[in-house]
């Protein structure tokens, strides 16, 4: 069974304006991940979510309030033929010193455990330097976006594959393509 692991913010859905998403309208959707989650459902690959959401450790988000949020993130991608398998997420402040916030791999362990995929074949795409070393952590390849946080990101880590956007990982993945640079 194959798998592909997303962080939420940067990668599905913009995170440029706001520094967190507080309000289920706030949400939006970048430009092309819902076909390229979409591309991923049609060729029978699971499409797991990823996410820290330290908001709710700081008081400014109830767990029900990110439950609605995710709601309308599954409602968005439904509108155009996408959704999602599960959706992993760390509550936690960075001081809480969890074992599921990433860079930590919890979240990415508990994915394996609960869907069997085998971590050598799953990748993680993300747009920071934690979501690649909670994968690496966890033993999957991944993949930066230049969307959100990721051409700062790739400065950081040139050595691991980049691409534009969720829709070029997801056409290179798909056609066994190299990454390209971000840009």
């Amino acid at each position: 069974m194959h798998t592909i692991c997303l962080d939420r913010d940067g990668v599905i859905n913009d995170d440029t304006d706001l520094y967190y998403v507080l309000q289920p309208d706030q949400l939006k959707l970048l430009p092309g991940a819902a076909q390229a989650i979409a591309a991923l459902n049609q060729a029978q690959i699971k499409v797991v979510v990823i996410t820290n959401q330290r908001c709710v450790g700081r008081g400014l988000l109830t767990e029900p309030l990110l439950q609605q949020i995710h709601q309308r993130l599954e409602q968005r991608l439904a509108q155009q033929g996408a959704h999602i398998d599960a959706i992993f997420y760390c509550p936690h402040d960075k001081q809480e010193n969890c074992t599921c916030r990433k860079p930590k791999p919890g979240m990415l362990l508990q994915a394996q455990a609960q869907f069997g995929f085998d971590p050598a074949q799953t990748w993680m795409v993300g747009d920071s330097v934690t979501d690649m070393q909670a994968a690496e952590a966890a033993g999957q390849p991944c993949a930066l976006v230049g969307t959100g946080h990721g051409q700062a990101s790739q400065q950081q880590r040139p050595d691991l594959p980049a691409y534009a956007d969720l829709a070029a990982f997801v056409d290179a993945y798909l056609h066994r393509r190299p990454s390209r640079p971000i840009g």
